[in-house]
């Protein structure tokens, strides 16, 4: 039992390190197309992870951002007024909020000393256990979804044209080119 909270602590904190790098280099791709605007930063894709109660909701709006930004069908200030987000990542949010609670009542419903617990107390902690493993399962199901789809997303966007550099103004004018001679 210690050994598999171990290995699921450990994949989600690599996971949960990999979504962050994640969220915070989307965010800055989203700015660098010219799609501004949105209602957190780039900082906060990685802050609001770390903001008690917070961070139960901070990240969703990150990711909803992201989301609707990177609709190739939108315009680079249209995605602003897109009030529709992904449900998908609704329900990655959803699952992901039941399998923290699960975990936290997994972790508060066993004892040290189990040999001297309840047949009660063994089934509560059994069914819990299962049911944070199912939204485990589900959460992570769901997060693969988002990532892969918010991913072609992105790559869809980058075969747009790059926003076009405004040129530094000078005074002289630019040069012309010479009419060429017609052919014979």
């Amino acid at each position: 039992m210690v050994a598999a909270w171990l290995l699921c602590l450990a994949l989600s904190v690599a996971l949960g390190v990999l979504v962050i790098v994640f969220m915070w280099r989307a965010s800055k791709n989203l700015e660098a197309w010219g799609r501004t605007g949105a209602r957190l930063g780039p900082g906060w894709s990685i802050g609001s992870w770390f903001i008690p109660f917070a961070n139960l909701v901070m990240p969703l709006l990150i990711i909803q951002d992201l989301w609707r930004g990177s609709d190739p069908a939108a315009g680079r200030d249209e995605w602003r007024g897109r009030v529709s987000g992904s449900v998908l990542v609704g329900f990655w949010w959803a699952s992901w909020i039941v399998m923290w609670l699960l975990g936290n009542a997994t972790g508060n419903t066993s004892e040290t000393d189990t040999f001297n617990q309840t047949a009660d107390a063994l089934r509560l902690e059994s069914t819990t256990s299962m049911a944070f493993a199912v939204s485990f399962g589900a959460a992570a199901v769901l997060a693969a979804n988002v990532f892969r789809a918010l991913g072609r997303r992105f790559d869809v966007l980058r075969g747009l044209p790059p926003i076009p550099a405004i040129p530094p103004r000078s005074s002289t004018p630019p040069p012309t080119a010479s009419p060429s001679p017609p052919a014979p």
